[in-house]
């Protein structure tokens, strides 16, 4: 057995030996005695393997299905450029912290910088975008064993620990000729071991919650506000025994009926609303209302990285959230006009938008998931979004609120769901310049794993939320088409059904739901394109 075939063989060993039972492969050459042990481990049941034309497509498929799953997956690439697109992903996969291992194959080190074809200089070229990068040597100068602890240092990494966050790591692999097995030889696979998950990463250490208010006190007026579903069960029990508001995005798996505020972003300007306290757990939505309501809050406690404070008005920061069951409620009255402000925001009308946003979400049964696009579509669901993520999943790339990428990681996080809940559908609202940025990502080669999915496409003709910022004011309109609002004045029907996508264009609320209920009934992936511009 060649030297590279070896090397590959053991990787992949390591990758099931870590829990790792998901793969997604971009094609290449130098990755292909990684490309092959994957296929035949997958051949062999003990593998889910993934195959993507597009790195970038790839590596953001990868990530939907690791935050799903709630557990490291892995995307392979060739050397080269190839690699350079997985760099956006690396930076969502690390800020959001979600464990996710890239895994690139390289040409050998003596002919970096001499003019080889696909050669760049691969070594720490994630930077920040990584928690930790290994640049491995040739197979020639390692036994298999070595792999395997290659593989088990990299989980263990992308997993975090008690004193570091969750993310992306990077293993640089480089392959010497020849780059197929030769021998023939696939036995190996039907011995690989089953995947077997190991215990979640040992928890961050809880700070002692005295340094917020004194143990025995009164528990002040306080809200809680967090968009990072992996802090959810602990932000769901401490609101429920404290009995605070919280103010949870879509996509964060805290907006349960109890303490969820549905339309905070319209009340949050009540004087009468003013807490002593605002926790913000994990990252948060840094919309201009939430914003500023952090900044006029008498105290403000950050849980989580100590990292993560943008607005830089942290009192205290704490780990985790402590233990619920040894808090006590704040006044009853307290939780209960928020209740009631929400209540009369509910009677406000809604924009169009919101209304055909809501229609889609009503669409959702339990056990479904919904996938939100960035910008102004999070913003519309903001307002409108039921308080269901107690029986329906919710996920959004909210590590970096890019546009990159939205499309494949909804169909990742899909791909995942179903294989958990066979029976459920899936749901991904977007905006049109969302869609069109990430559009190859519904290239998908014969007999891939397809979800039932519903793409609802928000189609504008360009950027709308531009249009609610400072550069949507009246004296930049004669530029604001041009470097902001960016129409694009193409059909995405006919887009979309070029990639043999099943798609439809509805004009009213109506219609999108009828349509909606019309798709539960069909399988695959379908799109449904709602009809906003003026």
């Amino acid at each position: 057995m060649n030297p590279s075939t070896e090397q590959a063989r053991a990787l992949v060993e390591g990758l099931l030996r870590t829990g790792i039972d998901t793969v997604v492969v971009a094609p290449g050459s130098r990755n292909g005695p990684l490309s092959i042990a994957l296929a035949q481990a997958a051949r062999a049941g003990k593998i889910r393997l993934h195959v993507r034309l597009d790195e970038r497509s790839a590596s953001f498929l990868a990530l939907g299905m690791a935050k799903r799953l709630g557990h490291p997956t892995a995307v392979v690439c060739t050397s080269g450029t190839a690699a350079a697109h997985f760099h956006a992903a690396a930076y969502e996969a690390t800020e959001a912290g979600v464990p996710l291992l890239l895994l690139t194959a390289d040409r050998p080190p003596r002919v970096r910088t001499k003019g080889a074809n696909q050669a760049i200089d691969q070594r720490e070229m994630y930077a920040a975008a990584v928690v930790k990068t290994i640049d491995c040597a040739l197979a020639e100068a390692q036994p298999a064993t070595h792999w395997r602890s290659v593989i088990s240092d990299a989980v263990a990494a992308a997993r975090g620990n008690a004193s570091t966050a969750p993310g992306a790591v990077h293993i640089n692999i480089p392959f010497a000729e020849p780059l197929v097995p030769g021998d023939g030889d696939s036995s190996w696979a039907t011995a690989l071991p089953d995947v077997v998950h190991p215990k979640d990463a040992p928890e961050v250490a809880r700070a002692a919650w005295g340094k917020v208010w004194p143990p025995g006190g009164e528990t002040p007026k306080g809200v809680i506000i967090t968009s990072d579903p992996t802090h959810a069960p602990d932000v769901v029990a401490f609101a429920d025994a404290l009995q605070w508001p919280v103010l949870a995005e879509p996509g964060s798996g805290a907006r349960t009926e109890r303490t969820a505020i549905q339309r905070y972003l319209d009340i949050l300007e009540d004087s009468t609303l003013h807490p002593d306290v605002v926790v913000t757990v994990g990252r948060f939505a840094l919309s201009r209302q939430v914003a500023a309501f952090v900044r006029k809050a008498g105290r403000h406690v950050t849980v989580g990285r100590r990292d993560l404070d943008p607005l830089m008005t942290a009192d205290e920061q704490i780990a985790r959230l402590p233990d619920a069951s040894k808090l006590k409620p704040a006044d009853a009255d307290w939780l209960a006009a928020w209740k009631a402000a929400d209540e009369r925001a509910r009677m406000h009308a809604l924009s169009r938008q919101q209304l055909l946003v809501a229609t889609a979400l009503e669409a959702a049964e339990a056990g479904d998931l919904v996938w939100y696009g960035p910008s102004s579509v999070i913003r519309y669901a903001e307002r409108v979004a039921p308080l269901f993520d107690d029986i329906v999943s919710s996920f959004m790339n909210r590590g970096t609120n890019g546009i990159d990428g939205v499309v494949s990681s909804a169909i990742g996080a899909a791909v995942a769901h179903q294989h958990v809940k066979h029976d459920s559908h899936a749901y991904a609202i977007v905006g049109d310049l969302t869609m069109l940025h990430d559009i190859n990502g519904l290239l998908l080669p014969p007999g891939s794993a397809t979800p039932n999915l519903t793409f609802v496409v928000i189609d504008s003709n360009g950027g709308r939320i531009f249009e609610t910022l400072e550069q949507g004011a009246l004296e930049y309109a004669d530029i604001f088409d041009t470097v902001y609002g960016t129409p694009h004045d193409r059909d995405l029907v006919a887009i979309l059904s070029a990639y043999g996508v099943s798609t439809t264009r509805v004009k009213t609320a109506v219609e999108l739901r009828a349509t909606l209920d019309a798709r539960r009934e069909q399988s695959g992936i379908g799109v449904i394109v709602v009809d906003d511009q003026e």
